[in-house]
């Protein structure tokens, strides 16, 4: 299978963030991650993925909390969180 890239005239496209989810964490023990996110807008559309790369201070806050990196990511962002769901899955 081939692939074709198409040029286009450039426009202005406004999304509006709904939601995100944390989709994995890459830590570097001692010195850091590298969160990434995906984005979605407020109809739960896909728009995008965003890495988010942590420094060692807040790696070295973080512990083990959940809600930690919930805000992180927030503050990163510019969000403001409404409500957190979590989801654990397992492998069976």
């Amino acid at each position: 299978m081939s692939s074709s890239t198409c040029l286009i005239q450039p426009f202005n496209y406004t999304v509006t963030y709904g939601q995100f989810i944390v989709t994995s964490v890459h830590c570097q023990l001692f010195t850091g991650a590298i969160v990434t996110i995906a984005l979605y807008d407020t109809k739960g559309n896909f728009i995008q993925n965003q890495k988010l790369p942590m420094n060692t201070t807040d790696y070295n806050n973080w512990g083990s909390s959940d809600t930690f990196i919930i805000n992180w990511v927030c503050t990163q962002m510019g969000f403001t969180a409404q409500t957190t769901t979590t989801t654990t899955t397992t492998s069976s």
